[in-house]
């Protein structure tokens, strides 16, 4: 019963971590869209990657959503 225990543990601690590095990729990628902004960068290639990261961003908190459910900071 403590190894079943011990792997529960073990895999809320690595969804956890998943939780961070999904929030950290969160933060860049919007940090990236502020640039956009911020330097007025309207080419087309600019338009588009602002266009994604909104996109990245709308899946990242879909994703944030789900996990929500899974993950604790109890660990």
């Amino acid at each position: 019963m403590d190894n079943l225990n011990e792997a529960q543990q073990d895999i809320s601690k690595q969804l956890l971590k998943a939780y961070h590095v999904l929030d950290d990729v969160r933060a860049k990628l919007e940090n990236i869209g502020d640039d956009i902004v911020i330097n007025e960068l309207h080419d087309e290639l600019h338009s588009d990657l602002s266009e994604s990261i909104q996109d990245w961003l709308g899946q990242i908190h879909a994703l944030d959503c789900n996990m929500t459910e899974f993950v604790t900071d109890e660990t």
